[in-house]
């Protein structure tokens, strides 16, 4: 428990640090943080988890990831719930913090195996933005030009090099390379640092306003993300059980506590381009992560059986 509390008051932490950071910081040098951290530090975070990824019949964790998100983002589009905001609603509401609070929670409530579903439940994750990020991001400004619209789709899916890092990452590690001690310690460091300047990041687009407070665009993601998200998991966990019986009693209670995982820092970074919605995602990962943290602390304390 004690490292978990560590682990949660250090994000806090480095959000302040940020807030401080930000009176003193250019906007063109917080642009230029944003992007290295878009296209190369994140993408060697989801390079170190595939690392570890060793049983293969848990594949199917990936899919569901993928799928959930897929229903919750969809579901969002689809019924244009959140008007012209529907799509960072939308990302909002189904990319969580998989990456930089679910696999250290995974680890330390359920040992390796807990790493390794939850590397798997951020592999699908990641999956499905970088298709989003291709498909429907790759496209604008590019809706008359199909050469340029497919040359845009192909750039945002391999760039950021989210599902490459991933793929790379899952092979290099099957065939033994990076799998030792130190190896792995040392990515696992380089994971920690990227996170603290990630978070210092959030922090530095963080502005509690009142247009921001009262953002109805936050209070769905919230909630879609808090409540709708777990439901739509457990739903589907339950057709695993009548149905298919893909996983293990102990798996369940893993892939639930990967859906309690807040707003993904990374949609900060990607808003970069709006600086009202970056404000808006920057304080929903913050709430969100308060949530987490409270939901967290109490497995911590009353054991992962509750799950």
């Amino acid at each position: 428990m004690g490292a978990l509390l560590i682990k949660i008051s250090a994000f806090y932490g480095l959000l302040i640090l940020g807030a401080v950071i930000k009176t003193k910081t250019p906007v063109h040098h917080l642009d230029r943080v944003g992007s290295y951290l878009v296209n190369y530090a994140l993408p060697f975070v989801f390079f170190s988890a595939a690392i570890r990824i060793e049983d293969t019949s848990l594949f199917p964790v990936a899919g569901l990831s993928f799928i959930s998100s897929l229903i919750i983002f969809g579901f969002i589009v689809l019924f244009k719930i959140g008007g012209k905001e529907r799509i960072p609603l939308g990302t909002m509401s189904s990319w969580s913090n998989n990456a930089f609070l679910g696999m250290p929670l995974a680890s330390l409530l359920f040992g390796k195996h807990g790493l390794e579903i939850a590397s798997l439940w951020a592999a699908g994750s990641i999956t499905f933005f970088a298709l989003l990020n291709g498909l429907i991001l790759g496209m604008e400004g590019n809706v008359n030009n199909g050469q340029a619209r497919f040359r845009g789709v192909l750039r945002r899916f391999f760039f950021p090099p989210y599902i490459p890092a991933v793929m790379a990452g899952y092979l290099l590690g099957m065939n033994g390379f990076f799998r030792d001690e130190i190896s792995l310690r040392i990515s696992e460091l380089l994971s920690i640092a990227i996170f603290s300047l990630s978070t210092i990041y959030v922090g530095c687009r963080l502005k509690v306003i009142r247009e921001i407070l009262e953002s109805r665009i936050i209070k769905m993601a919230l909630l879609f993300k808090h409540v709708a998200f777990p439901i739509l998991v457990m739903l589907l966990l339950f057709l695993d059980v009548v149905f298919a019986g893909l996983f293990s009693s102990r798996d369940y209670k893993i892939i639930m506590t990967m859906t309690i995982m807040p707003v993904a820092i990374n949609v900060v970074i990607l808003f970069k381009e709006n600086n009202f919605l970056q404000s808006q995602a920057a304080l929903c990962v913050s709430i969100s992560t308060l949530i987490t943290a409270i939901i967290s602390i109490s497995l911590a304390i009353f054991g992962a059986s509750l799950i």
